[in-house]
């Protein structure tokens, strides 16, 4: 491809697709405080989510939304801060608020990502005394699930 045809393919990526669009507007002004404050929101959205007084946030898509921070080039630290203040907030309406066992699960897989992401960036130190805490204030249930993958976890790394 020759520079014309590669403008000509950037602006029709950018015009048709909203993803490409905020992806070019960041690299050329990266705000990051923007947009870990955009993506903060849209998380808090989706964790909030409820049908009939039920929790019924997607992890999938809260995932999704973190893969997609990181793939900012955002730094690994900051990608673990969200995922771990995303827990922390997980844990905590978990134990307040009605949810069904879909909501616990996602919660332990949260853990269990965060857990890796952690550990593949070096700071699964870090991360392990925000899971502890996160692990005393979850209801009994659910502490009992973290306890569980987080010692399977722990063999893993042996």
């Amino acid at each position: 491809m020759d520079a014309d045809q590669l403008r000509e393919l950037i602006l029709d990526v950018y015009s048709a697709k909203k993803e490409a669009k905020e992806y070019f507007e960041f690299f050329l002004n990266p705000d990051v405080k923007k947009l870990t404050e955009k993506v903060a929101l849209a998380i808090y959205k989706e964790i909030n989510r409820s049908k009939h007084g039920t929790l019924v946030a997607r992890f999938s898509v809260i995932l999704n939304m973190i893969k997609e921070y990181e793939s900012f080039g955002v730094d690994a630290e900051q990608v673990l801060r969200m995922m771990l203040t995303t827990l922390s907030l997980a844990v905590e309406l978990e134990r307040i608020y009605y949810s069904r066992p879909t909501f616990a699960n996602g919660t332990v897989k949260l853990m269990f990502k965060t857990l890796e992401f952690a550990d593949r960036h070096g700071y699964f130190d870090k991360a392990i005394v925000h899971v502890d805490k996160a692990i005393q204030v979850a209801s009994s249930n659910l502490s009992l699930q973290m306890r569980e993958v987080l010692a399977n976890y722990k063999v893993k790394l042996k």
